[in-house]
């Protein structure tokens, strides 16, 4: 098994490509009539981005009647980011959000939308019963195994857009979503999708990666007794395991009411968990036990009805992939819909033996909670980008943590190494890792392996380094000992990088690619700096720009633009072109315009006006020139944010007669 499938959730994501700053949704139907929603949710931070959504839907061709309101997200400064997502007729479009960026004094700083057209039939051709028996029949046959091993929680039917996700590879249609598991298979726990009309199954990912065949902490050794704790089985071996294959209802939380519950052994567990807990209030204005993020309110097992983080620790593991496994040589977070839960969603983090020992490893895997809740709560390919991102994000929260909260006789760690205190040498280094940078050579690959062009951009953003021709500059202060510090004022840099990170995560929707990811964070940092928020200025987004570029997470390529060669005088032509980020993806909703040479410069051709490329990354451009008996040269360029973001077509040469 390779090292880079430690770590073991890695939660695919889809994103929308969206341009920094006031994006340009795509052309959802807008009605300048709609009435004003009011939210039930009554926060004012809801209140103040619903009055934002109202006023500016029509600018932004929205409809603000098809926007629920979600969560409010806190971040440095006061500032919030405030995320909604769109319904039509009561039914949720996999994929859509709309997150409003409010700053501390309630202005409008940002906003990103990703939004659907759809306009086909809201009602199923089965009922919920039918398309669950449909989908179990499915599943069970796929996997070679009867209908009863199937376990289906919280199936719904739902609005999938080609534009927005990619488990739709044309059009638009009615889908059913749920989240699946089949018993015995440890990694079944899925995100599956099923066509409303045919009955087939679309797609079917799962949630839990990285395996192979005061919180509540558990150590899962200590004897459950005459009352099994739901979910803890018995391995042949006299251990006790967890298989999480076997149904919500029967995944195991850890409480007060659950044998090994602080025990001497969890001790440890606990102490890291706090760190993790800590940090995130201290240094990300976010409460992990919060029920939103990883709090679970669960008085039939929790014993009480507080959140509780949820951890079990020298975990054994039992299931189809890999027989018994003891002790069990991973760590992951899990979510599962559950009733058991007041949200109706149960997650929790299990630990292998000794892995409760690395912090950075327990506050990666804590991480995957909060970004799941945040954006990327979708099954996904774990050769995703998005599966890459989410990894990256984990591993520089868990960092951060790590180099936060020193322990005595701490070594060095320059080369911010993940998981050095489990094996020597750690799993995953940010500073050089397998995969360095964005470039020609990229390809999907492993979700772990993948995630390198990210640490190793938050490596450079918080220690400064040179990059080909490109310096970087530290954007805050580093340790007199690589990797530790000692007193808080030493790190600026990396608790800057991870609280840049974690707000980026807010403006991205669950699909997003490496692109979407260095455009969001160029705009998070531009909303900081309106905010006023301490250690941020134009200066430091011009080198996190500069940061992005040097990884390749941010450049761009403007090709198959349309050769005219020889056109008639006046007449309206079509040029188009394709844009597409360094990994193959398509840049979408980006900024281009079309320019001619005119006199040694090149100039915006007024007629042609910008565009925004599409969800394929498709830009058209409609031009008619009246000059006769001309050549001339043309091309297709995209500069936002004052140029931090560039591309440039090839040139053409067009005749006019």
């Amino acid at each position: 098994m390779s090292i880079f499938a430690k770590f073991g959730f890695s939660l695919a994501i889809i994103v929308m490509n969206l341009a920094p700053g006031f994006t340009v949704p795509l052309n959802a139907a807008a009605n300048p009539n709609s009435p004003v929603i009011v939210d039930s949710v009554a926060s004012d931070a809801s209140r103040t981005a619903r009055s934002q959504l109202n006023s500016h839907a029509a600018q932004w061709g929205i409809d603000p009647g098809q926007f629920e309101f979600v969560r409010s997200v806190s971040g440095l400064g006061g500032m919030t980011t405030d995320r909604f997502v769109q319904k039509i007729s009561g039914l949720e479009v996999v994929g859509s959000f709309a997150a409003l960026n409010i700053s501390a004094a309630g202005n409008l700083l940002s906003y990103n939308v990703a939004t659907s057209t759809y306009s086909g039939p809201t009602s199923s051709v089965v009922t919920q019963a039918q398309a669950e028996i449909k989908l179990k029949r499915a599943l069970a046959l796929a996997a070679g195994v009867d209908t009863s091993q199937v376990t289906i929680e919280k199936i719904e039917l739902v609005i999938a857009d080609s534009a927005l996700t990619p488990i739709i590879t044309s059009s638009q249609k009615l889908v059913w979503r749920s989240t699946t598991s089949i018993s015995g298979n440890l990694g079944s726990m899925s995100t599956t999708y099923m066509d409303d009309s045919s009955g087939a199954i679309i797609s079917s990912l799962p949630l839990v990666r990285g395996i192979t065949a005061a919180p509540n902490v558990c150590e899962m050794q200590v004897a459950p007794g005459s009352a099994p704790v739901p979910g803890v089985v018995a391995l042949s071996n006299g251990k006790f395991g967890v298989n999480l294959g076997s149904g919500g209802a029967s995944l195991p939380l850890c409480g007060i009411n659950t044998p090994g519950l602080n025990a001497p052994e969890s001790q440890i567990g606990i102490t890291n968990i706090t760190r993790s807990w800590d940090y995130y209030q201290a240094y990300l204005g976010l409460d992990l036990n919060d029920e939103k993020f990883l709090g679970n309110i669960s008085p039939s097992i929790n014993g009480d009805a507080i959140p509780r983080i949820s951890a079990f620790v020298d975990v054994c593991a039992t299931g189809a992939i890999q027989g018994e496994q003891c002790p069990y040589i991973n760590a992951f977070w899990v979510p599962w819909a559950s009733s058991d839960c007041n949200s109706k969603v149960c997650n929790g983090i299990f630990l292998g033996a000794t892995f409760d020992h690395a912090d950075d490893v327990i506050a990666h895997e804590l991480s995957h909670g909060v970004t799941f809740a945040l954006a990327f709560n979708a099954g996904l390919a774990n050769t995703s980008e998005t599966a890459a991102l989410s990894e990256a994000i984990s591993d520089i929260i868990g960092e951060a943590v790590d180099q936060i909260n020193v322990d005595p006789g701490e070594a060095a760690d320059p080369s911010w190494m993940m998981g050095e205190n489990i094996q020597a040498g750690g799993f995953r280094n940010m500073q050089t890792p397998h995969v360095l940078k964005i470039d020609k050579n990229w390809k999907p690959a492993d979700s772990h392996e993948n995630s390198g062009p990210i640490n190793r951009l938050a490596w450079l953003l918080a220690n400064g380094g040179k990059v080909g021709n490109l310096q970087i500059n530290a954007i805050g202060t580093t340790a007199a000992t690589p990797g530790l510090c000692i007193t808080a004022s030493e790190c600026t840099g990396i608790t800057a990088v991870s609280a840049l990170t974690l707000s980026t995560v807010s403006r991205i929707g669950p699909t997003a690619s490496f692109f979407d990811f260095g455009r969001a964070m160029i705009q998070t940092c531009q909303d900081f700096v309106k905010n006023g928020t301490t250690g941020f200025s134009l200066a430091t987004c011009k080198n996190v720009a500069t940061a992005l570029q040097a990884q390749g997470i941010t450049s761009l390529v403007i090709t198959n633009m349309t050769k005219l060669k020889t056109i008639k005088h006046g007449k309206s032509v079509t040029v188009t072109a394709y844009l597409k980020s360094l990994t193959g993806s398509a840049v979408a909703n980006q900024t281009v315009y079309l320019q001619q040479a005119k006199k040694g410069k090149w100039v915006t051709i007024k007629t042609g006006k910008s565009v925004n490329s599409n969800s394929s990354g498709k830009v058209i451009f409609k031009v008619a020139w009246n000059t006769r008996n001309k050549a001339l040269n043309y091309r297709i360029i995209s500069n936002s944010d004052s140029g931090l973001i560039t591309g440039i077509s090839k040139t053409e040469s067009v005749r006019i007669n």
